[in-house]
């Protein structure tokens, strides 16, 4: 019997005018869909500006993310002092770090120790890219 990462895959996707078929094994379709979600983040980051009034510290750090800014490893105080620039009503660099964490905890970042600080990226970024 063939393990899960032998099986072959089949997989469409669309995001807008963007189109994908993939098809192989798991670690081949995980590489074709990262890049294509690389695609789907460059149209993002050139379309939807953040609009931060109203949101929340979790909401602003989820816009950021699909928008290409954790793409490259970002820490914790890196991240509050860009929603502090964005003026995020009540943000705290422990609300943000404890905001970060639940994320990686839900699967919706990937934290990797890098030095003495923990960094965190999109989940879509492949781990060898953050070293």
């Amino acid at each position: 019997m063939a393990s899960v990462v032998e099986k072959e895959l089949n997989v469409h996707i669309e995001y807008g005018d963007l189109k994908a078929d993939f098809s192989g094994n798991l670690s081949e379709v995980w590489q074709l869909l990262n890049s294509f979600l690389n695609k789907v983040s460059e149209v993002l980051a050139k379309t939807v500006p953040i609009k931060v009034e109203g949101m929340s510290i979790l909401d602003v750090i989820l816009s950021l993310r699909n928008s290409s800014w954790f793409d490259i490893p970002r820490d914790s105080m890196t991240t509050y002092q860009e929603l502090k620039k964005k003026a995020v009503p009540g943000v705290r660099p422990e609300a943000v770090m404890m905001t970060l964490m639940s994320l990686v905890r839900k699967g919706e970042m990937k934290r990797f120790k890098k030095g003495r600080k923990y960094h965190y990226i999109a989940p879509w970024i492949e781990a060898a890219e953050t070293s």
